[in-house]
């Protein structure tokens, strides 16, 4: 995955992410989300000990990710590649 889209997606359905932190990874988890090394196996079964063990550490994270994932939607990143090719096209080349 190039860039965390499987993450965005469960986020949107509100599914708790727990990730490991590496790669882009971290810029699609952001603050929804839990991270944990990725060559420490104890560390990712507490990250989902934690979850599973507190049900509102669960509905923030729920919260929480519903909304970051709407801060990447495809509108909003044809927005933003529309502004750069204007600022492009309004340069002397």
């Amino acid at each position: 995955e190039g860039f965390g889209l499987p993450i965005l997606e469960a986020m949107a359905c509100k599914t708790a992410v727990i990730a490991a932190n590496t790669s882009s990874i971290p810029e699609a988890v952001g603050n929804a989300g839990l991270l944990f090394d990725p060559h420490n196996p104890a560390q990712l079964a507490e990250r989902i000990l934690s979850v599973l063990d507190d049900p509102a550490q669960l509905a923030t994270m729920q919260q929480r990710g519903l909304a970051h994932a709407h801060l990447f939607s495809w509108e909003r990143a044809g927005r933003e590649t529309a502004v750069v090719y204007q600022r492009a096209l309004s340069q002397d080349l």
